[in-house]
């Protein structure tokens, strides 16, 4: 039954994350485009190239600092990746409490947007709980 409930929890947080991936891919492939519409094939390709280290760097830091999300490069093809994956098997006890207890009806997509990290403070507030 815990199982079932756990299940449950992370597909309704799986799909925050699908729909949060997919608006971020679309803006950004956006910004590719009218870069490219702006620059010639010569300096298109050396900002593609900043990018690509730039974005490598972050993810390496983002792996350090967060070692569970090492397993979403492996397995993001897959829709249910927070399950399928090792992701929730390589949490702390207190961070799988953090997602089993995250309020998936309190999302706002806007308040997402406006500030990637606006839903940290909910997380450590039912960490702390």
């Amino acid at each position: 039954m815990e199982n079932d409930n756990l299940k449950i929890q992370l597909d309704s947080i799986q799909r925050i994350l699908n729909y949060c991936i997919t608006q971020t891919y679309n803006v950004l492939i956006g910004n590719i485009l009218r870069k490219k519409g702006c620059i010639n094939n010569i300096q298109f390709k050396e900002i593609l190239q900043k990018e690509y280290i730039r974005i490598t760097d972050e993810l390496s830091s983002i792996y350090l600092n967060h070692p569970a999300l090492a397993c979403v490069e492996e397995y993001y093809n897959d829709d249910d990746f927070l399950w399928e994956s090792t992701f929730f098997e390589s949490l702390t006890k207190e961070q799988k409490q953090k997602y089993t207890s995250f309020s998936v009806s309190s999302f706002e997509y806007t308040k997402y947007i406006d500030r990637h990290t606006s839903y940290n403070d909910v997380l450590r507030t039912l960490q702390n709980s």
